[in-house]
């Protein structure tokens, strides 16, 4: 028996659509970056310069970069709107972080009272 195919999500169908990145491949990008910038994300905000720079090296288009993901709040009934490519970063980061590649900003905060994403030491040392 075949298993049955599911449904592509919201945001799967927009990173297809658009020809976005790989998770994975925003992975290692990343883990370059960092090391590049002395292990320290502040955060994936437009116009961080880690942010723009990794976009660069995918070489994304400013569609691309702007492109954004409607969510529907009802107790509130707003619409909020997410730029799929920051998205796609902080899914990236999470997924280092739980490899424990990286620490989260809430651990990082702990540490040191900086709140930031920084590159877990004891697995580049």
């Amino acid at each position: 028996m075949r298993p049955k195919k599911l449904p592509m999500s919201y945001e799967s169908k927009m990173l297809q659509q658009l020809a976005m990145p790989t998770r994975k491949e925003v992975e290692q990008a990343l883990l370059r970056a960092l090391l590049k910038h002395n292990g320290v994300v502040k955060e994936f905000v437009s116009g961080e310069e880690i942010v723009e720079e990794i976009a660069g090296d995918f070489g994304l288009s400013e569609h691309q970069r702007s492109a954004f993901l409607e969510t529907i709040y009802r107790k509130e009934n707003r619409i909020k709107k997410a730029f799929l490519w920051h998205r796609l970063l902080f899914r990236a980061a999470d997924s280092l972080a739980k490899e424990n590649m990286v620490s989260r900003p809430t651990q990082t905060l702990q540490l040191t009272k900086k709140k930031r994403m920084d590159a877990d030491g004891k697995r580049f040392r």
